[in-house]
């Protein structure tokens, strides 16, 4: 059985094994330049690997807990504070602007067709301009000048 996490963590492990190989075969100037850059990157993906096992799993689980579907009193209830007033009204709005796009998509999907030509249409605009590519777009007076 395939496991795409256990196979994305070998392929690091082979890259930092082979950054680290390279890293200590060099001498003189490059050495003393790069292999402290070489050092840091290594170092801040291992602990970015090691941190996105083991920590952010934890975390996750520990403040995504279960919460209550929000009833008409929750939402009738009025609050003083500045920030759950804000949040309150941006979910609305957000809410209301999904809908709408929901509904424009469903316009769209419903006439496909007409969508797909304007929408080609549209995409081929640019290369129209295409032969005015190269071309100097100042004023005559000035091109007369030099």
């Amino acid at each position: 059985m395939v496991r795409p996490d256990r196979d994305a963590g070998l392929r690091l492990v082979a890259v930092h094994i082979d950054r680290v190989r390279t890293m200590f075969f060099l001498q003189g100037v490059p050495r003393f330049l790069f292999v402290p850059l070489a050092e840091a990157v290594i170092f801040s993906i291992a602990w970015s690997f090691l941190l996105s096992r083991t920590l952010v799993p934890t975390m996750a689980k520990y403040m995504l807990h279960p919460h209550k579907p929000a009833s008409q009193d929750d939402s009738a209830s009025r609050s003083r504070n500045p920030l759950v007033r804000f949040q309150r009204a941006f979910e609305t709005r957000f809410e209301r602007i999904r809908q709408s796009y929901r509904a424009l998509l469903a316009v769209l999907i419903a006439r496909r067709m007409v969508f797909c030509r304007c929408f080609s249409s549209a995409a081929r605009c640019p290369f129209c301009c295409c032969r005015f590519l190269g071309v100097i777009s100042s004023p005559r007076w000035t091109r007369d000048r030099s």
